[in-house]
C-alpha cells in the first residue's frame, strides 16, 4: 500500500473517532444517564477505571482482545 493511502485511511479512522465521539455526549445529554471509563496500556500491563461494573467488565475484556490481537501479530511476524 502506498503511504499516501495509509495516511488518508488513518486521517479518516480519526475524524470518524471524533464524529462518534461527538455524537456520543450529545446522545448522553439528551438521556441523562451517563458511564464512562478509560483503558491504558503500558505494555501487557492495562490499567482499566470506569463509572461503574458494566463499563470495568468491558474495558477489560477490550484489553484482554487487544493483547491477544498483539501477541498474534508479534508471532506472526516472527515467520
Amino acid at each position: 500500500m502506498s503511504s499516501g493511502l495509509l495516511f488518508n485511511v488513518g486521517l479518516l479512522l480519526v475524524l470518524t473517532r471524533f464524529a462518534l465521539a461527538f455524537l456520543s455526549v450529545v446522545a448522553a445529554a439528551m438521556t441523562g444517564r451517563t458511564s464512562a471509563g478509560g483503558l491504558i496500556l503500558i505494555g501487557p500491563t492495562p490499567i482499566v477505571f470506569g463509572t461503574d461494573r458494566r463499563i470495568m467488565k468491558l474495558l477489560v475484556a477490550c484489553s484482554v482482545a487487544l493483547l491477544a490481537l498483539v501477541f498474534a501479530f508479534t508471532v506472526l511476524a516472527g515467520r
